[in-house]
């Protein structure tokens, strides 16, 4: 029994397989898999992608969810001493609240957005939420069982949360999507190799990377850049994004668009950058999400411009610039101020690189969340 307890397991459980979920998925399994036996299991309704999860996670298993069975395959396929669910889904926490009792084993969940939001019809008007997801009823993660489930977060042993917008609500211990600040340190990587590989010796690139969901703003981006007439001047998206949006902005001439990249070309994209543009918008789904793509610019020394909403003005302060929500002329005259002033630019990156070591490194939220869980190890016993 003591060995047990100096090699406790945990099982990190996720509703789906998305490539939006992923970082988050992958940052908190890198901050635990020093100290931790780790197992992470998936939960899948329709024929999901799982290629991207089973490449991260060394011990990953998927369980198709079927009401008849899906209990009675948790059970044989969770071996943890303690479950992690993340996100406050059906899939995820409500199935880990069903095991909590069966297997008497402690259940922390994570939060990193407000989840009835992000249902359909992501809204944050519960009358128009119940109307039209009523016809939902065999979806476990539908809006009416996601809002229920919010009632149930009291019956979770700990939180962690992964933005101060979102503690506020919710309470719990502040665990940020953390950057190996080592890996993306910019001096790695030889930028002027990169940019000729990719053909923008003579370009300005502003880079997005990661999804493009319905938080992020990328028309006011475009409209920004085509109001500043500059050919030099190119937007490079580097993520998954929808085939309808994929459409509309295939004729865009400022913008070239890159799949999905695994993070080693990510850190070589952001080295080669010049500007890092998170335009985001103020509607229900996107309140308080945090993401990971941020951190990396910071720790890759990029210039970085965002949007003065939820955490961004915090994050941001003296190392970044934030500008008014669906603001073009603002966002227009601060790309042209990094672009003109060089020397701001290098400054800015710079101080936010040291911030994100300070702050939201690996290695200082490593220790916090191992911290964490070593509590529950007598538990777990």
């Amino acid at each position: 029994r003591y060995f047990k307890k100096l090699f406790m397991k945990i099982t990190l459980l996720t509703s789906n397989t998305s490539i939006e979920d992923l970082p988050r998925t992958r940052t908190l399994y890198n901050l635990l898999k020093e100290n931790f036996e780790l197992e992470v299991i998936s939960i899948i309704r329709k024929k999901e992608k799982i290629e991207n999860y089973k490449n991260e996670f060394p011990n990953f298993k998927e369980i198709k969810f079927d009401f008849g069975t899906i209990f009675k395959d948790l059970i044989k396929n969770v071996s943890g001493d303690i479950i992690y669910a993340l996100k406050t889904k059906p899939a995820s926490f409500g199935l880990a609240t069903s095991l909590k009792n069966h297997k008497k084993i402690p259940v922390i969940l994570d939060i990193d957005a407000i989840e009835p939001y992000n249902c359909y019809p992501y809204s944050s008007n519960n009358l128009k939420n119940f109307s039209l997801s009523i016809f939902q009823f065999n979806n476990p993660n539908s809006f009416i069982y996601t809002w229920l489930l919010e009632r149930r977060i009291k019956f979770a042993d700990d939180i962690t949360i992964s933005s101060p917008f979102l503690q506020k609500i919710y309470g719990g211990t502040f665990i940020p999507n953390a950057c190996d600040t080592n890996f993306f340190n910019p001096e790695k990587y030889k930028r002027d190799e990169i940019r000729s590989y990719m053909g923008w010796n003579d370009l300005k690139i502003i880079l997005f990377s990661g999804t493009v969901n319905q938080s992020i703003d990328l028309e006011i981006l475009i409209n920004a850049v085509k109001e500043l007439n500059n050919p030099e001047i190119k937007i490079v998206i580097a993520g998954e994004m929808s085939s309808g949006l994929k459409k509309s902005i295939l004729n865009e001439s400022s913008v070239s668009l890159i799949e999905s990249q695994p993070q080693l070309n990510i850190a070589k994209l952001i080295t080669a950058s010049d500007l890092f543009v998170l335009p985001l918008k103020n509607i229900a789904p996107g309140q308080g999400k945090l993401s990971a793509n941020l951190f990396e610019a910071m720790a890759g020394e990029l210039p970085i411009i965002s949007t003065n909403i939820f955490d961004m003005p915090d994050i941001l302060t003296e190392c970044g610039i934030v500008t008014p929500v669906g603001n073009v002329e603002s966002l227009k005259n601060n790309i042209k101020k990094v672009f003109s002033d060089r020397q701001f630019a290098k400054e800015i990156g710079k101080k936010a690189r040291q911030k994100c070591i300070n702050q939201y490194s690996k290695q200082q939220i490593e220790k916090k969340l191992n911290d964490f869980f070593k509590k529950f190890e007598y538990k777990s016993l």
